[in-house]
């Protein structure tokens, strides 16, 4: 994703439907959340992140928070 171009239209083309939304109302930002598994077989997320005109601000990968509220590792 670029940052300052792509749309929330170009994500959902490329990526589908988020397993989750989330609204900043402090910030103005919206952000989907995208999970998958790493290589090693942990399960991680991809957050993109849009400014007000639903244009790409940011990307941030990490732990997926649904397996961090199961206990996290392979298994959850």
């Amino acid at each position: 994703m670029r940052a300052g171009k792509d749309t929330q239209a170009d994500v959902l083309r490329d990526f589908g439907p988020p397993a989750e939304t989330f609204h900043y109302r402090l910030s103005n930002e919206s952000a989907f959340m995208y999970r998958y598994y790493t290589h090693g077989g942990f399960k991680a997320a991809m957050f993109i992140y849009f400014d007000p005109a639903g244009v790409v601000k940011r990307t941030e990968t990490g732990m997926d928070p649904w397996s961090i509220r199961n206990g996290g590792g392979r298994d959850s």
